[in-house]
């Protein structure tokens, strides 16, 4: 229990045994503060925020995929004799490593002599891995006095264990043909958990549920539902290519409206789209923020990204539209799209944002401002807005990676008729050389990433599988190799 003297009779929230460096330890920090809307620090690897939170700090750290246990609820007396409460909560990573033997029981796996990937450090050779309860309780150095007593052992000699991969990109109903199929690949490539960033309700809640009883046997599944998209929207349902999986508002009414739908039905978050109204757009975000959810998607064609990201975006997929807040002539070009989206509300929303992104796309690479960037970055960086690169998809032309033979082997565990249509398709478009546009944009989003992670801007890997022949759980790989060469 922390002391509460000189507090003024104020409670604190103790977050005690987090094994996360300090600076990422300070970055949970800023955003449990942002979500308890109360002030707090880091002192001595406990984080501490004003108030009593207790309630609302189980759930966000637990839906940040934590185990807490709470302990606390003491009081004591501060300076001026006032009772007050000092609360803890105690966390224990899902990966914990264990400097004593942990305790054997009849439900426990232990990984011996295994190769273990650890995300910070890179390769530890010969460690044992204790597993109980679907929980890593023991990661350690392999002993001669390792006890198995009980346990179910595995020998990983000459083996490699990771943690469960994260794809913060997927789209589980795009393809309606391989559905059944992602799962099983998404678990075969080592990817436990996936963000849906949009899709209809009736077809992505099932799918969800169908996680829930599979006891396992799959990824755990996290949905945003239908893409929050202004008027026109893009993905209308009009064309192959633009599959229904948006909703259209048009005013804060029905911004608000949307997001309480989304919160009756359960969704995970909320995604934004590129048509919004910019009030509309601020709207949404602030009454998501008001029932928990965060925000992910595109920068709204009519802001600027600094501006997106300052209203409570709390992640961006594809560096969408961020290349037009770094060009020179930023303000110049926000003014010719708003004028664009004014004159085109009769449009099909896919081919009005197709004819603004082909007239600035190119222009504002051109114009790339380093200073103008810098100055956007830092604005990320104050609203603690990750990236989701998706290079997978931002470069494809430019990586070529369905041109690959051992990419084309992947989709060998593609059912009909998506494998053939895919073999057709991409061998179709293995001879086409990307245009110089194509180069440009590629050059400037890898540039871009780079000077993202230089700036300390939390990066998340994603694919948006299985749009361009983006096989799911081999392209999550495919994405960390492009997050390294960036």
């Amino acid at each position: 229990m922390r002391q509460t003297k000189g507090r003024r009779g104020k409670g604190v929230t103790l977050i005690t045994g987090v094994p996360l460096a300090a600076s990422e330890l300070a970055s949970l920090c800023k955003a449990l503060k942002r979500k308890c809307g109360s002030g707090g620090t880091v002192k001595d690897g406990t984080i501490e925020i004003q108030g009593d939170h207790r309630d609302s700090l189980v759930v966000e750290l637990e839906r940040r995929g934590w185990v807490v246990k709470r302990a606390g609820g003491c009081e004591a007396a501060d300076g001026r004799g006032a009772r007050v409460k000092a609360i803890s909560l105690l966390l224990a990573a899902v990966t914990v490593a264990s400097c004593a033997p942990a305790p054997v029981t009849t439900d426990t796996t232990v990984f011996r002599h295994v190769n273990v990937i650890d995300v910070a450090d890179g390769l530890r050779p010969n460690m044992v891995v204790r597993v109980a309860a679907g929980r890593i309780i023991e990661v350690a150095a392999e002993t001669d006095e390792t006890s198995v007593d009980g346990a179910r052992v595995v020998d990983g000699e000459g083996r490699y264990l990771i943690p469960g991969l994260w794809d913060a990109h997927v789209h589980l109903t795009f393809t309606p043909e391989l559905e059944a199929a992602m799962f099983p690949l998404f678990l075969a490539n080592g990817v436990t958990s996936v963000r849906d960033t949009g899709g209809l309700l009736e077809k992505v809640l099932p799918w969800r549920q169908r996680v829930r009883e599979a006891a396992g046997a799959a990824p755990r599944v996290f949905v945003a539902g239908p893409l929050v998209d202004g008027v026109p929207r893009v993905y209308d349902g009009g064309t192959p290519s633009r599959p229904e999986l948006a909703i259209g508002v048009g005013t804060v009414e029905e911004g608000e409206r949307a997001v309480d739908e989304l919160v009756a039905v359960g969704v995970d978050l909320v995604k934004a789209y590129e048509m919004l109204d910019p009030d509309v757009y601020r709207a949404i975000v602030a009454w998501a923020s008001l029932h928990g959810l965060p925000v992910t998607g595109h920068v709204p064609l009519s802001m600027d990204a600094g501006d997106a990201a300052i209203a409570g975006l709390r992640s961006l997929e594809h560096l969408r539209n961020l290349e037009l807040a770094c060009s020179s002539e930023a303000e110049a070009m926000l003014s010719a799209r708003r004028e664009m989206l004014a004159a085109g509300v009769e449009a099909s929303g896919g081919a009005l944002r197709g004819s603004i992104h082909a007239a600035q796309r190119t222009r504002a690479v051109a114009t790339y401002d380093a200073d103008r960037c810098a100055w956007v970055i830092e604005r990320l960086g104050a609203s603690d807005t990750r990236q989701v690169p998706t290079l997978t998809i931002v470069t494809p032309r430019v990586t070529r990676l369905f041109a690959r033979p051992s990419w084309l082997q992947t989709f060998r565990y593609l059912p009909e008729p998506v494998r053939t249509a895919w073999i057709r398709n991409a061998t179709a478009m293995a001879d086409e050389q990307p245009d110089a546009a194509a180069l440009a944009h590629a050059q400037w989003a890898f540039r871009m990433v780079a000077r993202l992670q230089a700036a300390g801007i939390g990066i998340m890997a994603g694919t948006d599988t299985p749009i361009f022949f983006l096989t799911p759980g081999f392209s999550l790989h495919d994405s960390f190799i492009l997050l390294v060469e960036a």
